[in-house]
């Protein structure tokens, strides 16, 4: 069954869009007689197109979007506010034959055919990209996996509603809409955020019973209280899209232990449809730091540095890999690129992690964010966990080219510059000896460091680099 028919199979309320109550029956008549306006009673006639779809979390962009799935098009799909000059580079780079927006008439361009591969249902940017980037391709099958897979680990119902908190087209933003338009439950369809007072109308007004954010929402989310009021309807809160303090995840699962709600911490990638573990909310109080287990039909494993599967013994630290119907066809860099023939459905996340003897899983770092000193290997992540519990708030490391250590330092040289929340004074010595007996004397080690914002000091005491 394909994707439309499984969204919109179901009776009942489907959305509130400010005052309008939608129901799956006038999703379905609405989102059909959208498609049979913009191509005719055969959408397909002349071939699969490939339409930019801009969407806001709006009743027109939701229907735009069940239109093209109808039809059988290949959907692009951006932010509506994304930049005039991001959008041409789109265009440009992928000749899209039409262009929808939710707040104007549709832009035919053209009615040449294209090579679309015969799966190809979406495509995004990935995270942090806009216009001109690299492109996530997915099919059908992607998003009816991750949105099944999210169905069953949050336990949804049909009486379920959600606030759409995250953009439409957004990864995260989108597997909420689908997975509970998957499971007969509900939206709240607004374009509304934490930081503005409609958004807390909304989640009074309605009975909201899953709430969703990245980190940044939850900072918001603790400014304005969230956790000092009551939500009789509230029954899940989910959090991904980046990594969460873990004494903030601690504090929420035990409130949520306390209010009756389940607090999900997520893990995914773009590449992923959006989603690759969940950490089971009895043990997020326990286990604030950890991404948990992988989701229902999908496996996490470890890869060593040539990308071959190794043994996950607890403990032992390697690349994490994720394998499930939920991996991506492919990227896209350029129009010829949306035919390609879909990849191993083996996905290298690019994160650096290893399984406890529990089975539950954890991140250290990312594979990009290391250097080699030397030969020996230098996860910079764990050096920014060392330096942080040393009570360091700043400490830049810089590699010099020239030998004299007050000499002008060119921006190529400097490595990473970390920082640390401590609030406490550290005299600045205590950084210093541990980063100089740690990195030890070699000539490929850092020769430099900045300490708490103030002074570089050289690495061995001397205002000469060592040999």
């Amino acid at each position: 069954m394909r994707l439309w028919q499984r969204l919109l199979e179901h009776e009942g309320i489907a959305a509130y869009a400010g005052e309008q109550m939608v129901s799956y029956a006038e999703l379905r008549a609405q989102s059909q007689a959208l498609a049979v306006q913009l191509w005719g009673a055969s959408p397909r006639a002349s071939g699969r197109q490939l339409v930019l779809l801009q969407a806001d979390n709006s009743l027109p962009s939701l229907l735009n979007y069940l239109a093209c799935l109808w039809a059988g098009h290949a959907v692009l799909l951006v932010n509506a506010e994304l930049p005039a000059a991001s959008v041409e580079t789109l265009l440009q780079q992928y000749d899209p034959h039409l262009w929808l927006r939710p707040d104007a008439a549709p832009v035919p361009r053209h009615h040449r055919p294209m090579s679309l591969l015969p799966e190809l249902a979406l495509l995004l940017t990935t995270s942090g990209s806009t216009g001109g980037a690299k492109l996530v391709r997915l099919s059908e099958q992607n998003l009816i996996a991750n949105a099944e897979s999210i169905v069953a680990y949050l336990e949804m119902a049909p009486d379920h509603l959600a606030l759409t908190a995250l953009p439409f087209a957004y990864s995260y933003g989108l597997s909420v809409i689908h997975s509970h338009l998957l499971c007969g439950a509900g939206l709240v369809l607004t374009n509304e955020t934490p930081l503005q007072r409609g958004f807390w109308e909304c989640l009074k007004r309605y009975p909201v019973t899953q709430l969703t954010g990245v980190p940044y929402s939850y900072q918001i989310y603790e400014q304005l209280r969230l956790r000092r009021q009551a939500w009789p309807h509230l029954r899940i809160l989910t959090q991904a899209g980046g990594r969460l303090a873990p004494e903030r995840v601690h504090d929420y699962a035990l409130w949520c232990r306390e209010q009756g709600i389940r607090f999900y911490v997520m893990y995914g990638q773009t590449e992923a449809t959006a989603r690759i573990s969940y950490l089971p909310p009895e043990l997020a109080a326990d286990h604030p730091d950890s991404i948990g287990v992988a989701i229902p039909g999908g496996e996490l494993l470890l890869l060593d540095e040539q990308g071959n599967e190794m043994a996950a013994e607890p403990g032992v630290e390697g690349e994490l890999g994720y394998r499930g119907s939920n991996v991506m066809l492919g990227y896209a860099e350029s129009l010829a690129d949306l035919a390609l023939a879909p990849m191993n459905p083996l996905l290298r996340t690019g994160d650096l992690g290893y399984r406890s003897a529990d089975g539950l899983w954890f991140i250290t770092g990312r594979l990009k964010r290391q250097i080699k000193l030397s030969g020996v290997r230098w996860q910079l992540d764990s050096l920014e966990r060392q330096c942080r519990d040393l009570g360091c708030t700043r400490a830049c490391f810089v590699s010099l080219r020239s030998r004299i250590c007050h000499a002008p330092l060119p921006a190529r040289s400097i490595i990473r510059h970390y920082s640390a929340r401590s609030r406490r004074r550290v005299h600045d010595g205590i950084a210093y000896r541990y980063f100089g007996s740690k990195l030890g004397r070699s000539a490929g080690c850092p020769r430099l460091w900045l300490i708490s914002g103030r002074k570089i000091r050289p690495a061995h005491g001397s205002s000469q680099c060592p040999e």
